[in-house]
């Protein structure tokens, strides 16, 4: 039932904002490596509607198998007709945004961001992929990352048993 905007960029599209997909994906306070569930950004829902819901990597690929092809071919919770991007693909993406300061290009509103390096270059939001900095759920520590600092985009591609493949965009880094 969402709707999302999407940005292409080189050969493959994007969508430009994060995912809002509850289904029947449990509402998380812990995090597991056998359960899928979704959290509000910061524990909050009303943050959803901006900066989408964090999920752990088990709900991000609905019990699909590992891929570093391109495409990936795992549709995990995405949409019908859209899927989990693998390694190679976001590799992709680095390649096509081009040269430096890729992180600042993918990042975008600049006062949801916290001021350092990345919006401080130029090329800030220039690509049209609009990544907020929504941070995640550190399941090491059991808390979220706090809004303004960074994001974390999965992968569909496994590195180990206890690793999942991510993308990580920091305030502090372009």
């Amino acid at each position: 039932g969402n709707e999302y905007a999407t940005v292409t960029i080189g050969e493959q599209t994007w969508m430009a904002e994060n995912l809002r997909y509850e289904g029947d994906i449990a509402l998380g306070t812990s995090s597991s490596n056998t359960r899928a569930y979704r959290y509000y950004p910061v524990g909050d829902e009303n943050n959803v509607r901006r900066y989408g819901y964090l999920y752990n990597w088990i709900a991000a690929m609905n019990g699909e198998s590992s891929s570093n092809a391109v495409p990936s071919g795992v549709q995990g919770i995405c949409p019908e007709g859209w899927h989990l991007p693998s390694n190679a693909e976001w590799s992709m993406l680095q390649f096509a945004v081009g040269g430096q300061n890729v992180a600042t290009r993918l990042a975008s509103a600049s006062e949801v961001w916290e001021q350092g390096v990345l919006t401080q270059v130029p090329e800030f939001g220039s690509s049209g992929f609009d990544a907020l900095a929504a941070g995640a759920f550190a399941s090491n520590y059991e808390n979220y990352w706090p809004l303004g600092y960074s994001i974390d985009f999965w992968s569909s591609t496994e590195f180990s048993d206890d690793r999942a493949g991510d993308w990580i965009i920091s305030y502090d880094n372009v």
